[in-house]
């Protein structure tokens, strides 16, 4: 198995000759660098930048690619979860799904204006696997706009109306099932705790951040969750990747056309629709902390995924596509409050700013901006009504 700080010199030669598309005899003067990234997936060991002198004959060129580690999640890590969600957990944290997904060909297939990295070699031994990927660097040092956005919403929007359309869904055992629910469901198990704590609300940081009245629409939406999941299951299923929000999507111009190129697959399966544009969305903005205008960014972004949709053949009623992705928004990102607990901690504090690599005043913000945000969608969004889906609003074709 290869190792960062072992790199296998037949391996590189291997991976170097795949990246570069020409016999390699010899690689030389390698370099291994960790590629800077925020991790909240387990099974993620590390993801590296290798950089080699590779010759072929009496020339010599470059060679950079990422080496992407996946490991299975630590037993200790999970222990403390219940049984029940940890099961759950243990399938949509999968650490050889990657590697599935790269060997099953279907990231081969995927529609125009869409891509993914090409993968040069995949090695593998127990409870690890390792990927060697395309370095891919972006062409651009400005911030995207909404109309980029929009683009990428278009492509992904594609890809999923490609199976909502036409395209039957595989049934590949590795493939995340309910891994919208599972993941929130693991951030939020001590928020029902977290809402009878006086210190936490009474603290000045919490206090003059939210609404007087947050807590208790906090209180009535984890008390209907179940019937927001109820809602969500009822949406239409579809492939998606699952974790596309900014930091995974990167710009390239390639045959006079811009490309989305996603990185990171690791939670890639069936969900329902719109919990693609929902993810796009919500982790743009309130995790990566993109500084657009929450409403701007949602109408831009659905109105280039209807886009997408309809060019692969699905046609959807606006109004549906709505609510599909307020209820998706809801279930993955409403009740993500677990940062709160810290503020009477602060070692707590200092340890989620670092691992978050901002101040944590500003984790809170995020979290504030983003209950300001969704508490008029949840009053919106009826979810007994989601999901009662007619052909004039939902069609293939």
């Amino acid at each position: 198995m290869t190792a960062p700080s072992d790199v296998d010199r037949d391996t590189l030669v291997h991976v170097a000759a795949s990246a570069s598309g020409r016999a390699v005899d010899d690689v030389s003067d390698t370099t291994v660098t960790p590629l800077g990234y925020v991790a909240n997936n387990p099974t993620s060991e590390g993801v590296y930048l290798v950089r080699t002198m590779a010759r072929s004959g009496n020339v010599k060129h470059p060679v950079a690619v990422v080496l992407k580690v996946c490991r299975a999640w630590p037993a200790a890590d999970r222990e403390p979860i219940a049984h029940e969600l940890r099961e759950r957990l243990l399938d949509v944290f999968r650490f050889e799904r990657e590697a599935e997904l790269y060997a099953s060909g279907i990231l081969e297939a995927l529609p125009p204006g869409l891509a993914a990295p090409a993968c040069f070699g995949i090695d593998r031994d127990e409870g690890r696997a390792a990927l060697w990927l395309e370095y891919v660097e972006e062409e651009r040092g400005d911030r995207w706009d909404l109309a980029r956005f929009a683009l990428a919403a278009r492509h992904l929007g594609r890809f999923n109306g490609e199976y909502l359309a036409r395209k039957p869904l595989p049934t590949y055992p590795w493939l995340s099932r309910d891994a919208v629910a599972t993941w929130s469901a693991s951030w939020i198990r001590r928020v029902p705790q977290l809402l009878e704590d006086e210190a936490v609300w009474s603290h000045p940081m919490v206090r003059e951040s939210f609404p007087a009245a947050s807590r208790e629409t906090f209180r009535r939406l984890l008390s209907s969750r179940e019937r927001w999941i109820a809602a969500m299951d009822r949406l239409p299923q579809t492939l998606s990747h699952l974790d596309a929000f900014r930091a995974n999507l990167l710009s390239r111009h390639r045959a006079g056309t811009t490309e989305t190129v996603a990185v990171d697959w690791s939670f890639f399966g069936i969900a329902a629709f719109g919990a693609e544009i929902a993810q796009l969305v919500m982790a743009t903005l309130f995790y990566h902390g993109e500084p657009l205008e929450p409403t701007e960014l949602a109408a831009a972004s659905l109105d280039g995924y209807a886009a997408g949709l309809a060019d692969a053949g699905y046609h959807v009623d606006q109004a549906a596509l709505e609510r599909a992705y307020a209820v998706n928004a809801i279930v993955r990102w409403a009740l993500l409050l677990h940062p709160l607990a810290a503020v009477t901690r602060p070692e707590e504090m200092a340890r989620r700013a670092a691992s978050q690599r901002r101040p944590f005043e500003e984790i809170i913000a995020l979290i504030a901006r983003r209950t300001r945000y969704l508490f008029p969608l949840v009053t919106a969004c009826e979810p007994l009504s989601v999901g009662r889906w007619t052909k004039s609003a939902h069609s293939p074709g």
